[in-house]
């Protein structure tokens, strides 16, 4: 199963796009209610539930695939060439950055028929749903990136291209409290650094787990390592 995330920049600043396979926890078939089922002759038991299997290595694992960005290009040309690189997954689900510029490029992905799940990102600390779009915190879409990473179900394809920008990008993010709102809120490090690759991977991660989810997987079409 892949999850795509793209964080939509001004037209002079960085957007990015964000391919994770999802690998969910395997479950396995365990007797809780068994019981005598008589046809006939014959004795059968039934099985009534499933469980996920109690080990830690069962947990969810993302694996970052691919990286695109792009700057200086008309939002129509970005989702062209977004279209294109998923057009290589025959299931997945995108989740879009659907604040200020977001609105609009949502529309173009929309009539791509790439049906993306709108996320709206605030600095509040409540998630709501309404009108098509998700309002999410940005502490909420930044924390399930560090906590995946911190402990490791949260996976870089190592040798590419762009696994030195990931890593430099998230090892320059942080939070900072607002003290007029109380609200936490994340910034790189320095002005010249960007976060448009965490937040396109927040996005991914997010999604997977609270939005609509498609069954089949297909095999993974740029990497092996991840």
């Amino acid at each position: 199963m892949y999850y795509c995330g793209l964080d939509l920049g001004q037209l002079q600043d960085w957007t990015a796009l964000s391919v994770l396979r999802y690998k969910a926890p395997q479950t396995e078939v365990v007797t809780v209610h068994e019981y005598p089922v008589y046809t006939g002759s014959e004795r059968k038991v039934k099985v009534t539930e499933k469980r996920p299997i109690p080990r830690i290595e069962q947990r969810p694992e993302w694996g970052l695939i691919h990286v695109g960005r792009w700057r200086n290009r008309p939002y129509r040309e970005m989702i062209a060439e977004v279209a294109k690189q998923l057009g290589q997954l025959d299931e997945y689900v995108l989740a879009i950055d659907h604040t200020g510029v977001g609105v609009a490029v949502a529309e173009l992905a929309e009539d791509a028929g790439l049906r993306p799940v709108k996320i709206s990102i605030h600095g509040g600390d409540k998630v709501s749903y309404s009108n098509g779009s998700y309002r999410v915190p940005k502490r909420d879409l930044v924390s399930i990136v560090q906590l995946g990473l911190q402990n490791r179900t949260l996976r870089i394809a190592d040798g590419s291209d762009w696994t030195a920008l990931v890593l430099h990008e998230l090892s320059n993010f942080r939070m900072k409290l607002d003290p007029a709102t109380a609200h936490d809120s994340f910034s790189s490090w320095r002005e010249k650094d960007h976060d448009d690759i965490v937040l396109s991977v927040s996005l991914a991660m997010w999604a997977s787990q609270h939005a609509a989810r498609r069954t089949s997987s297909v095999p993974n079409p740029w990497s092996n390592s991840a």
